[in-house]
């Protein structure tokens, strides 16, 4: 009769080590498609956070119970922007990017949200209608790359992108193309303002920054080349 071979301990032990491993994962939180559902809340509030209203206390109890976040990801701490002191949080949600909140002065100042799914430009011009300006430019440092943000301050809402630079193509380095099809990567959300006030009060840019900014700030056209800000 052959005998039935016994398990070693060191497959025991790893095999425990896995059980242990799958037991402790937190599960993956939902994937946060509120900019298109208002679900739990119309931009500019997010997940029941609403800028300039919110304060420290209610951005913990919705972080710590949203299933938008990844359990245990939440952290909190203190830094300055510009001499301007600031409390952060931020958190993890599908994706490896942070996501983060600012305070300043007890309250919700900006939520900066990294979106984990392909929200497009025509879903996002189709929901709130077109942007009130448009900024775009290219970044040299390291690997080249567009960068492209669509202002709504009225509506407490900036959207970004930014996509590969392709010096084979024409003009390369004057203008980049607006498609239905391209995909926002974040959003920011804040209390609604004027788009100086965007730049100033909610950006906290320095004074020639805003200037630089309103300068360079163009109106939406409509989808098609829009020409890149000047240095």
């Amino acid at each position: 009769m052959a005998l039935k071979a016994e398990p070693s301990s060191r497959v025991v032990f790893f095999l425990l080590v896995v059980l242990v491993l799958v037991s402790g994962c937190a599960p993956m939180p939902q994937l946060d498609t509120s900019l298109l559902t208002d679900d739990p809340c119309a931009a500019p509030c997010w997940n029941n956070i609403t800028p300039g209203i919110s304060d420290e206390n209610d951005v913990h109890r919705q972080l710590e119970d949203s299933p938008f976040v990844r359990k245990g990801s939440v952290e909190h701490s203190l830094t300055e922007q510009d001499g301007i002191p600031l409390t952060t949080f931020s958190w993890q949600a599908q994706g490896k990017p942070k996501n983060w909140i600012y305070l300043r002065d007890g309250k919700v100042l900006r939520v900066r949200i990294n979106l984990d799914y392909a929200l497009t430009l025509d879903e996002i011009v189709e929901k709130h209608g077109p942007p009130e300006a448009v900024y775009a430019n290219l970044r040299v440092s390291g690997e080249p790359r567009y960068s492209v943000s669509f202002f709504y301050p009225t509506c407490g809402l900036l959207f970004s992108t930014t996509q590969p630079f392709d010096p084979n193509v024409p003009d390369a380095k004057k203008s980049v193309v607006l498609s239905k099809d391209l995909v926002i990567t974040g959003v920011l959300y804040f209390a609604p303002t004027s788009l100086r006030g965007m730049f100033s009060e909610v950006s906290l840019a320095s004074p020639d920054m805003v200037e630089y900014l309103i300068a360079n700030s163009q109106e939406w056209q409509g989808f098609g080349p829009i020409d890149l800000a000047g240095e």
